[in-house]
């Protein structure tokens, strides 16, 4: 694959890595990232096949996927005006869902009114379709570590609840696009990434503190509202440290292609140097306006082993040190999301400066 692995487009994938067999005659090794069966790519183009009547993970996606289709469909023939819009949905008499704001693997998060309060909230309830044993649990803990986190970059969960066998979170209603959604422009004012950038390492940082580690840092995981401020959503794959060795009940990596660190493809032990490392491609590409890794998503996960983020001298200081020091193949090179706050806000120190330079130069 070499040095020409994954560049510059525009897709993110999340990918699902499993090296276990499933059930019955679903035996194949099988990677599924996002919407895409990687089987297809194994030698002689072997795929999984499933009887009807079997469990296991490979049904369990195509069972997602379906239910995924079927929405699309329908809010292609509600957007056509053939299917009429269903009267409001109120969550325990009190959230009223209104437009669809985003939707994830399982959950879809809508702008609501919360009548008791009188005020806009997000509220991101799980999807029929999406109610895995392993959808919900991580739903549900996704809520509980949200709760236990109080900082002004990440998204505040007000309330939590369960309509029917459906599971919601209330959210704090953050007003503005995505850095995903800025960054389609072009690059951003560097003056303008590091006050981004020193608010998000500040929020790992507490994250970190908390004994947890968020585990899918991405520019659609950043919300950014009017006046600039950065707030780091989606918890979902969080973990606690204490449990971060283990990927989930069936031995599955879960995380976003473009952002994943080389010890997450490698299967390693996940610290908050994870974040970090995904933190620094997100900076990145904010400063340049390309993402560093792209192509097809199997590409795209093992492009990182092979090299190291290409960091453009020209970026203003102190950029181009703090980035490859970032993204540092190596866990124990790169600074923690502390020491780049530190950096970021001007208080860099000279223990930090020398490690962070340090490390840039074997990342290089």
């Amino acid at each position: 694959m070499g040095a020409a692995l994954g560049r510059r487009s525009s897709s993110t994938s999340s990918v699902s890595c499993s090296s276990r067999p499933v059930s019955g005659q679903c035996v194949t090794t099988h990677l599924i990232v996002g919407r895409v069966d990687l089987a297809r790519h194994l030698p002689g183009g072997a795929r999984p096949e499933c009887r009807a009547g079997e469990s296991g993970p490979a049904r369990a996606t195509w069972a997602r996927y379906r239910a995924r289709r079927e929405q699309r469909q329908v809010d292609s023939q509600r957007k056509d005006g053939q299917v009429p819009e269903a009267d409001a949905v109120v969550l325990d008499g009190r959230y009223e869902l209104g437009e669809l704001l985003g939707r994830g693997g399982a959950a879809d998060v809508h702008r609501a009114h919360d009548r008791v309060l009188d005020r806009p909230v997000a509220v991101k309830l799980l999807r029929q379709g999406g109610e895995e044993e392993g959808d919900r649990a991580r739903f549900t803990a996704e809520g509980r570590l949200l709760a236990r986190l109080q900082h002004p970059h990440l998204v505040a969960v007000l309330d939590a609840g369960t309509e029917g066998d459906r599971p919601y979170l209330v959210m704090q209603l953050v007003e503005g696009p995505t850095l995903s959604q800025a960054c389609r422009a072009g690059p951003l004012d560097a003056e303008q990434v590091r006050a981004v950038g020193q608010g998000l390492a500040d929020a790992l940082a507490h994250v970190h503190e908390a004994g947890m580690v968020h585990r899918d840092v991405k520019p659609g995981n950043v919300l950014l509202d009017g006046t600039g401020r950065a707030r780091l959503s989606d918890f979902g794959i969080a973990r606690l440290l204490a449990d971060a060795t283990r990927h989930t009940s069936t031995g599955i990596t879960l995380g976003t292609a473009a952002y994943l660190s080389p010890e997450q493809v490698r299967g390693e032990e996940v610290t908050g140097a994870t974040d970090v490392y995904a933190l620094g491609l997100v900076l990145l590409e904010a400063l340049t306006g390309d993402r560093e890794y792209t192509g097809p998503p199997m590409e795209v996960a093992l492009a990182r082993l092979h090299r190291t983020p290409q960091v453009p001298d020209r970026l203003p200081q102190p950029w181009p040190g703090l980035l490859r020091a970032m993204t540092a193949m190596r866990p124990q090179d790169r600074p923690t999301a502390a020491e780049v706050a530190r950096v970021l806000g001007g208080v860099e120190g000279a223990a930090v400066a020398a490690r962070w330079r340090s490390a840039s130069g074997r990342a290089g």
